[in-house]
């Protein structure tokens, strides 16, 4: 897919085009393909549940800040939401494909519930704002 395809893409067509992109271009296992597949399943969830007609890597951080305030999940899931948002977001904006490390990876502390806090008032606090 090209930029002016992806930014005019469906859900479901940014989707497809993703997980092809990962299975030939990058040549991710089924495992993995799999693992991205069931991402994408609850981004979409999310997004329909929430009105929300197109995706933009602004959402994708909202839904990872958000699906951390509404879930009790460790680093791991952390991790690994995060590296979905990052993927995904690098797709849709046409950026080259990086490797990403752990280091690179800024998480909230795990169990923080202050954290977590703060950061469902600012998304709240935004969302009065917009």
């Amino acid at each position: 897919m090209n930029q002016e395809e992806i930014r005019t893409a469906s859900f479901d067509e940014l989707a497809i085009g993703f997980l092809r992109f990962l299975e030939k271009e990058i040549s991710y296992r089924q495992s993995t393909l799999t693992n991205y597949r069931s991402h994408l399943y609850r981004l979409k969830l999310y997004m329909l549940t929430h009105g929300i007609d197109f995706y933009t890597p602004d959402f994708g951080i909202k839904y990872y800040e958000m699906y951390l305030v509404e879930h009790n999940i460790k680093i791991e899931g952390h991790k690994a939401i995060l590296t979905f948002i990052n993927r995904f977001n690098s797709f849709y904006s046409c950026e080259e494909y990086v490797l990403l490390r752990k280091k690179d990876i800024e998480l909230l502390p795990e169990g923080s519930q202050d954290s977590k806090w703060k950061l469902y008032s600012f998304f709240c606090n935004r969302k009065e704002t917009e």
